[in-house]
Order: C-alpha cells, then sequence, then structure tokens
C-alpha cells in the first residue's frame, strides 16, 4: 500500500523527555529539599496506593516522614513523628499497605530495641506496631504485603541469616512469626513479596549478592544470571501488571554510571536471563553514593505500563513512566470502533519482522511479538532497514491509516535492531476458513493466516512491477488478496488454482466505521503460496491425565492438512525428549479429530509434547504438558501457565483424592465461557490445555469445584488474562 506521510504530526505526541523505554515525570535533588544532603541519611521510600502520594524518610537534621505529590514530587507536608526514637537510627525505611496503612522501621545493629511504627493513615500519629528485642542486625529492609489483619512485616539487616515476618490479629499489634533462612546478607537490601501471607514468595537482594527468587521456606527458586543483572545493586522491586507482565527492578549501587539509574527486566518468561524492560536516570550528575542505599515502589498503571518511584538516597528523588507494552496492547480497541483507543499515543515495543518492505520509497513492515502483530511505517528510507527475522526495539506513536492501525518510530534513532536471523521467533500461520477470518477480521489484522484449497474469484493477476487485488475464493466465501509490487509476487508467473495460501491479516477502507476492506496481504512467493492442502494441522488441545500411575494423554485436532501423525514424546526433565510412541494421523480433513494416548507405570514428574510429522517429513512441536504421578497431600489449583497467554494456557490442579470435578471459566462479567472439565478424576495432579482462540482479549476467571469420594469439597478461583 502507498500513502503519504507528514513528519509535522511528530511533534504533536513529544509532550515530555523521551526516554529509551519511558519518560521521567519529575525529579527532586538537594537543590528542591533540604532534607536530600550529600549523606546517607535519606533512605526509605514508598507509594500510598489509598492517597496517591509518594513518602520518602530522611533523617537530615531530625527524622521526618515527607509527603509528596505523586503527579510533580512537589512538598505536601510531613507525618506526625511523636514518640518516633531509639535504635541506631530512629527510622530507616518505611512501607505502605494498599489501604493507606504505613509502616516505619527503626535500625538497629545488634537486634535489640527494634520498633516497628505504624499509621494508620497521613494524618494519625503513629503507634508501636512492634517492640522488642531480636538477635542480629535488623532495619536495612523492610516490605509488607496484604492489609488490615492479613497484613505481613518482613525484616532483615546487613549480613544477617534471616528475614523476620512479623504478623498480626487486629492489623495494629504485631508479633515475631517465622523467620526465613538465607545466605548471609542475601535480603540486606531488598525484599520483594509476590502475593500476600506468609506463605507469599520473596524477591531479595543486597549489595554484592545475586538477585533471587525464593519461596517462603527460603528454598531458591531461581538466581538471575550475572551476566544479565550484576550483583551490585543493593535493592530490588516486584510487581506484576494486570496484564500478566512480570517485572522486577534494581537499583542503587556505587557507580558513577549506574549510581542514579532504575534498571527494570521482564522475568515474565525467565527468571534467570531477564530482558530487559527498561532503564531510567536522573538527569543530575552521580554523587557517590558509598553504601549504595536506595529504595522504590513500583506502580501497575493498568493500561500495560508501569511508574518507578525511585528514591536515590544523596542523590535525590524521582518518578519514572514505563511506555513499552505488548503489541496487543498498543493496538487494543476496548470501545470497539474499529479505531486504536490509543490512537497517538507514544509507546515502545519489542518485536520481530515478519515481511518484507511493502514501500519502495518508506519503511513499511508488519511486526509480531507473540502477543500481536502490527503494521510499522516510517516516512523515507533513512530509518533502519529491517530484514525478515530482524529483532528490534522502537518508540513510536500508534497511528491510524485507511482503517489499517500502524505503529511509527519517532525518529530514525528510536528504532534500534537488538539481534537478526530470529527465524524461531516467526509465528506459525492461524488455519482457518475464510468465513473465520471474516468473522473476525479486526483481530487478525497484522497476524499471519493461512488456508487450504483457495481459487482465483476474480481480478488479473499483475505483471512484472505492478500491483494488484485479486478476489479468491473456497468455494463458499471470497476475500480480496492484495498483491504489491515490492514483493516478488508480481515477477512471478500466476499460480495455478487451486492453491493453500498464508498471507498478513490487512485492510484498507475510508469508509467509517472502518469495519470493511479486509484483505489478504501475501509476503513471498515461494512461501506463501503452496500445493492444496499443505498448511499445518491445526491442534485445538492437548492435555494429560492421571489413573492409578497410568499417564492418559489426549488431544484434538480442527483440520488437518497433510498429516501423517503424531510422535509422542516423553522427557523427566522438560529438557531431554526421547519418542515413546506413534500415532496415525488422519491425512487432510477439515473435521474435528480425537485421538489419545497411554502411558503406563510412570512415575514422579514427566513431561509430554506431541511432533506432528506431515508426509514430507516436516514437522512442529505442540506446548509441553507436565504430570505428577505422586498422590498430593491435598488439593490446590495452579496458576495457568503461560499467562498471559494467547490464545492457549494450560491449568493444573491436584487431587488428594478421587473427585468429582468441575472447571469453568467465565468472562469478568460472570458469564461461562467454557466447562473445561466435567467428569470424574483420579487422585493426583491433573493438567488441562486450554484453547480461546475464538474468543476476545480480556481478564477471565477459571473456577474448581471437586467433590472428593471422602467428602471433602474444594472449590478456588483464579484470574488469567487472554493477550491477543
Amino acid at each position: 500500500m502507498k500513502k503519504l506521510f507528514s513528519l509535522l504530526i511528530i511533534a504533536l505526541f513529544v509532550t515530555s523527555p523521551i526516554l529509551a523505554q519511558g519518560v521521567m515525570l519529575w525529579e527532586k535533588t538537594n537543590a528542591d529539599y533540604s532534607w536530600i544532603t550529600n549523606d546517607n541519611t535519606m533512605r526509605g521510600l514508598t507509594y500510598n496506593e489509598e492517597m496517591g502520594h509518594v513518602l520518602a524518610c530522611s533523617r537530615t537534621t531530625a527524622a521526618n516522614i515527607y509527603i509528596l505529590d505523586k503527579a510533580t514530587g512537589d512538598s505536601l507536608g510531613t507525618l506526625d513523628m511523636t514518640g518516633v526514637a531509639g535504635g541506631t537510627y530512629p527510622i530507616n525505611i518505611i512501607k505502605s499497605t494498599p489501604d493507606g496503612a504505613i509502616y516505619g522501621v527503626n535500625l538497629t545493629t545488634s537486634g535489640a530495641g527494634l520498633k516497628i511504627y505504624r499509621w494508620a493513615n497521613e494524618s494519625a500519629a503513629p503507634t508501636v506496631a512492634f517492640s522488642g528485642d531480636l538477635t542480629g542486625r535488623f532495619g536495612d529492609v523492610m516490605a509488607v504485603s496484604g492489609n488490615g489483619a492479613s497484613t505481613v512485616i518482613y525484616v532483615s539487616g546487613s549480613s544477617n541469616t534471616l528475614i523476620q515476618l512479623f504478623t498480626t490479629v487486629d492489623g495494629s499489634v504485631y508479633t515475631a512469626a517465622s523467620t526465613i533462612t538465607v545466605a548471609a546478607g542475601a535480603a540486606r537490601g531488598g525484599i520483594a513479596p509476590v502475593s500476600s501471607g506468609v506463605s507469599s514468595e520473596l524477591w531479595i537482594n543486597g549489595a554484592g549478592t545475586s538477585i533471587m527468587h525464593i519461596d517462603a521456606a527460603g528454598t531458591v527458586l531461581n538466581t538471575v544470571d550475572g551476566g544479565v543483572i550484576s550483583s551490585g545493586w543493593q535493592n530490588v522491586a516486584y510487581n506484576m501488571g494486570s496484564n500478566g507482565r512480570k517485572v522486577i527492578a534494581v537499583v542503587g549501587k556505587n557507580d558513577g554510571t549506574l549510581g542514579s539509574t532504575v534498571q527494570v527486566f521482564d522475568v515474565s518468561n525467565s527468571e534467570v536471563y531477564p530482558t530487559r524492560y527498561g532503564e531510567f536516570k536522573l538527569t543530575i550528575p552521580y554523587v557517590t553514593n558509598a553504601n549504595a542505599t536506595s529504595d522504590m515502589s513500583i506502580v501497575d498503571n493498568g493500561n500495560g505500563t508501569f511508574t518507578f518511584y525511585c528514591g536515590f538516597t544523596n542523590n535525590g528523588v524521582a518518578a519514572f513512566k514505563s511506555n513499552m507494552v505488548y503489541i496487543s496492547e498498543a493496538r487494543e480497541d476496548l470501545n470497539n470502533d474499529f479505531q486504536p483507543d490509543r490512537f497517538h499515543d507514544t509507546l515502545t515495543i519489542k518485536a520481530v519482522c515478519i515481511s518484507p518492505n511493502f514501500q519502495t520509497l518508506h519503511r513499511s513492515y508488519y511486526v509480531w511479538d507473540g502477543t500481536g502483530g502490527i503494521a510499522t511505517f516510517k516516512g523515507g528510507l533513512l530509518s533502519p532497514d529491517l530484514h525478515f527475522g530482524d529483532y528490534f526495539q522502537a518508540t513510536g506513536f500508534i497511528d491510524f491509516y485507511n482503517g489499517l492501525t500502524e505503529f511509527t518510530p519517532l525518529t530514525d534513532s528510536s528504532l534500534t535492531v537488538i539481534s537478526d536471523s530470529n527465524f524461531a521467533m516467526i509465528p506459525q500461520p492461524t488455519v482457518l476458513t475464510l468465513a473465520q477470518f471474516k468473522a473476525n477480521a479486526e483481530y487478525y489484522e497484522g497476524r499471519l493466516v493461512a488456508f487450504a484449497n483457495l481459487s482465483k474469484a476474480s481480478g488479473t493477476w499483475p505483471a512484472a512491477a505492478a500491483s494488484a487485488t485479486i478476489k479468491v475464493t473456497d468455494g463458499v466465501d471470497t476475500m480480496d488478496y492484495r498483491i504489491d509490487s515490492d514483493t516478488d509476487l508480481d515477477d512471478q508467473p500466476e499460480p495455478v488454482w487451486p492453491k493453500d495460501l498464508i498471507a498478513l491479516g490487512s485492510q484498507f477502507t475510508s469508509a467509517a466505521p472502518y469495519n470493511t476492506g479486509y484483505q489478504l496481504m501475501p509476503r513471498y512467493y515461494a512461501t506463501d503460496i503452496l500445493p492444496p492442502y499443505t498448511v499445518p494441522v491445526e491442534l485445538s488441545s492437548f492435555s494429560a491425565n492421571v489413573n492409578n500411575g497410568t499417564v492418559v494423554l489426549s488431544w484434538q485436532t480442527a483440520t488437518e492438512t497433510n498429516n501423517s501423525g503424531f510422535a509422542v514424546e516423553k522427557s523427566n526433565d522438560n529438557i531431554s525428549f526421547s519418542k515413546i510412541a506413534f500415532v496415525n494421523g488422519n491425512g487432510t480433513t477439515t473435521e474435528k479429530h480425537n485421538y489419545s494416548y497411554i502411558d503406563n507405570g510412570v512415575s514422579g514428574t514427566v513431561y509430554y509434547r506431541l511432533k506432528q510429522i506431515d508426509f514430507d517429513g516436516t514437522f512442529a512441536y505442540s506446548s509441553t504438558v507436565e504430570v505428577s504421578v505422586e498422590t498430593p497431600a491435598s488439593y490446590g489449583l495452579a496458576q495457568n501457565y503461560p499467562n498471559p497467554f494467547n490464545p492457549s494456557t494450560t491449568i493444573n490442579f491436584t487431587l488428594p483424592v478421587n473427585a468429582k470435578v468441575k472447571v469453568t471459566i467465565f468472562n469478568i462479567l460472570g458469564k461461562e465461557i467454557s466447562a473445561l472439565v466435567n467428569q470424574d478424576l483420579t487422585s493426583g495432579s491433573h493438567n488441562f490445555n486450554v484453547n480461546l482462540k475464538d474468543i476476545s482479549s480480556g481478564v477471565y476467571f477459571y473456577t474448581i469445584e471437586a467433590k472428593g469420594i471422602d467428602g471433602s469439597l474444594f472449590t478456588n478461583t483464579k484470574k488469567m488474562t487472554l493477550l491477543k
């Protein structure tokens, strides 16, 4: 497609300093506040969700907790500090719970005289939530989770081997409860609960120690690779956004380059090798912070972005907002007006290029990030020339042109290629009928789709260097098929119909409300025009269930093309798989088919996957399902994985006894979407694969109801996020 482009529009959207992955909202230094000085007296910082304020703790002149406006950083006053005294430092770290209660801890190098103070709100006088003697240094770090009587407080310190938990029965008075044993100093600077309650997992770190994810018993679940995040950072924070993205952030490093920097990493897919999500930095020169003390809070903005409130001790306080989002979020249309809700918003994406350049004099590609696809456009040829398989990061704005949602890089330097030849990141096309595509064409925009056995209905194949739109049909429906002269298709002879077609979902219409003009955009002649019935098998479900030590694998296909069958592969470590069986397929069919395989004599935890093999030897792997054959001690419903997902995810639950089980999926309005399970199951661990390819993006809930043969009852509900 050809279009005109004006660079003047860019100026409309640059309203604040643009960083690589976000914006600085504000910063305050010793030029702004006298309580920020060239020492280490300002250490604690937290965000008060109830009031929407930032709180900073400083001991300059006298111990105080300062209230700051979250939008500007301007001072709004201080908390009442009556009776706050004692310890090596009377107040060191502060944290707030979602209901607005504020907690502060003093520092005691010996453990004697530890005090935790509580403010019911920003106007209240402090009360002593805990006062007592412990052994070892406490008060360098504190974290809280939960609300009211469910609040849990975590405290540790430099060189300490314990994280002390404090619990309450009334939300006001706390007792020293259980402890978590860690390596000396492993939690000296940062403790970040993953959830609430004493059983919550934690992220911990301290300057000189690795960043670790531990369970409530102190067992290390994962350690971040030191080549990704060095061990010199003092503080770690964690947040899982409403979109399911999990991030950790590190701050506090005695380093001339990174000392006034916060680095953010996405741990959704890997906690050992997380991906860089963002980096934000103060504008002022770094002032040496020998103790590397710093603190921060991460706030989920509910739209795919986060705000980071950071205290850099003697360097200042600041707020940063990320703009890194999933493509599915960048292009979302929640009001269903067929236009992107974030039209003109400045955002950052990471994606892989899945197409050639569709323009002669400009840059026009389709890109994909695993949650969705989008067209990119940049006027002129100065910006980096993308190639198929290039993985890149770009900051730009959401545009809208003739019905097509687009992403436009701000400047030529706003797009950076991270690596090339990432062919494994290229998505497999979704096999559809034309009717299925037309029924949900907005969803398939920017996505790779495939169709079996289509013929030309009308139109003329273009001559070399020419473009054309022809119509293709499956005998029932027709669709526009756009052949662009900037691809290699126009240089090739017209194929002998019928053919299987792979294409990008696209759109070209100037007629509001922009729900017409949908079309298919092929990319390459050799890969996107195939012999009839050669598009891949569409696997709609794959599950594993345990029956008295026997594993029953079940799967279903929606369509099959050239399908020889399925190699069933098994692994004990989810790394090395071996073939244990082969199940014949049904060749080429548009009907649903069910398959199963029984694996006997299984013990322990095992993993299964399917290797679907075509008659010509080409193959593709399914997702992996996990089975634990040991009898669980209790009922349990696990968080689905992956989450967020598109379109498939796995739900796992455990049964200590044989039970009648029903697992139901609901939307946010309580309407039942699917009855995933409704049957008698044996004791053990059960995995069920969910495929919601025909359901729109959004937040959904899944509920289990189990009635054991011993009369026991179990119900539980969890939330999951579908991102397309």
